[in-house]
């Protein structure tokens, strides 16, 4: 039984309406599943087919099962004071949370800034980026290669193929047996 062009553009629109997808609307109106997607696509930018989705959403009560399915509101977690609140400053000291940051130090002054603790200009923060080096050495200083070069000896020194010392200076003690 063929279904009319009216009845399958109501069968669209209460599909979308209800959130099927173009395809899956277009199904359920009756058309093939191989056109399904390309049909829907169609039906969907027919001003007819506009005008009754816009009319049954406008007519559809709200679903009551829906608003059974949103969760009720939970207490909400105990509130954490913003670290501002929880800094204890001592002169030149500043103890957050266990533990202790130092306003002289540019790396302490960026973290208590990032943390919200104290606020810096954008030139503060410039400089204290620019003495972090000066501060606080790179971790790899001596660059990859001296760093093989040590690890190399630390192994050599170690191990049964270590170096034998040298052997001592015979010229120097035979001269110093016979001076003495």
């Amino acid at each position: 039984m063929e279904r009319s062009k009216e009845e399958k553009y109501r069968l669209f629109a209460a599909a979308r309406v209800r959130g099927a997808s173009n395809k899956e609307a277009a199904i359920e109106a009756g058309y093939s599943k191989k056109t399904a997607s390309a049909a829907g696509a169609r039906l969907a930018k027919q001003p007819e087919v506009q005008a009754l989705m816009t009319a049954m959403a406008q007519n559809t009560p709200t679903n009551p099962a829906a608003k059974a399915e949103t969760p009720a509101p939970t207490e909400a977690a105990p509130a954490i004071p913003p670290a501002r609140a929880r800094a204890v400053f001592n002169g030149e000291t500043v103890e957050l949370d266990g533990q202790t940051y130092t306003l002289s130090d540019p790396k302490d002054l960026l973290t208590l800034h990032m943390l919200g603790v104290i606020a810096l200009s954008k030139q503060q923060q410039e400089s204290a980026k620019a003495l972090l080096p000066f501060a606080h050495g790179k971790i790899g200083d001596q660059g990859k290669k001296g760093a093989e070069a040590e690890a190399a000896r630390q192994v050599v020194q170690n191990s049964l193929f270590a170096p034998m010392p040298p052997p001592p200076d015979k010229q120097n003690s035979l001269f110093s047996a016979v001076t003495h």
